[in-house]
């Protein structure tokens, strides 16, 4: 059944007459009435009954004006949505990332990223790097950061920055007013660590390993939340990216001391499915978040420039 057919159909019952639905269509009213003609030959129906120059629906001629009206809208719909996603008004975009980027570097970028596009919708969900990987893979979500990279033939990988870990203590702790660490400041210290398989606690555990000390592992925290909870009540130290817990160094809960030589370093990926169509606003988005990180890597970040940032 010819879509203009039916829109013509439409007008014409709505608008009253032939002569206003063509007009309102922006046709001549002879093609309006050979597509009411054709349509009423291919259903083998008679929609309208006329009376004088007056058209009157038939029984049947109300059921397809309803009907109509609810394809035409639908049509309308279809249309202004098309015509958002076209000016980049509207869509939604699936993040997926560990829990270390997701809760805490990923939200700057979040919020840079709304001022351009307030409505477009973004979905986020935190998850391991072993199914964030899986779950880029099948374009369950559209991009996903991540901390560790894996060897994949449908993934693509960009490294974002690296970040130094520092021993995290509580200002109760004997190290709290040490200007760095090593290895052998460990060696007698309770330690909590996040649990295995992240990469902070893989991290950790190669440092010590490769420095020939044993580590006092007292407490296996579930996330930073919990990590930084534990450090604060000075259970023991951890291994943690500066950035983690800016808010409770400015408060003076925790202390960040560095490692003497820099030694442990963490690398965080944006990685996506090779096949993956990105559209402009995921392209602004990884644009935003390569710009974040580089002014991150230079010390140039705090609230006074981050709309620097845009692009």
């Amino acid at each position: 059944m010819n879509l203009n057919y039916i829109k013509t159909f439409y007008y014409t019952a709505k608008l009253g007459s032939i002569t206003n639905a063509a007009s309102f269509l922006d046709m001549t009213q002879p093609a309006a009435t050979r597509q009411l003609q054709e349509l009423q030959s291919e259903l083998n129906l008679v929609l309208f009954d006329k009376t004088g120059k007056k058209l009157k629906l038939t029984d049947v001629g109300y059921m397809l004006y309803d009907v109509s009206e609810k394809i035409i809208e639908l049509e309308q719909e279809i249309d202004k949505n098309i015509k958002n996603y076209q000016s980049q008004k509207s869509g939604n975009i699936k993040i997926i990332a560990n829990e270390g980027f997701g809760n805490y570097y990923l939200p700057d970028m979040v919020i840079l990223f709304k001022k351009m596009f307030p409505e477009i919708a973004l979905t986020i969900e935190i998850d391991k790097s072993s199914n964030i990987y899986n779950k880029i893979s099948t374009m369950e979500y559209d991009i996903g950061f991540t901390d560790t990279q894996m060897e994949s033939d449908n993934i693509t990988t960009t490294k974002i920055f690296e970040d130094s870990l520092f021993l995290i203590v509580s200002q109760d702790n004997i190290l709290s007013d040490a200007l760095y660490f090593t290895a052998d400041n460990l060696n007698n210290i309770n330690i909590v660590t996040l649990c295995k398989n992240s990469m902070e606690r893989t991290l950790f555990e190669g440092y010590m390993l490769e420095n020939n000390i044993s580590a006092n592992i007292v407490c296996e925290a579930p996330d930073y939340h919990s990590l930084k909870y534990y450090v604060k009540n000075n259970i023991g130290a951890a291994i943690a990216p500066k950035h983690i817990i800016g808010n409770e160094i400015t408060a003076g809960d925790l202390v960040a001391i560095p490692e003497k030589n820099n030694a442990i370093i963490n690398n965080y990926y944006f990685i996506t499915h090779k096949d993956k169509f990105l559209n402009k606003p995921i392209n602004i988005f990884k644009e935003i978040v390569l710009k974040w990180a580089d002014f991150y890597s230079k010390g140039l970040l705090d609230s006074h420039n981050l709309n620097n940032i845009l692009p």
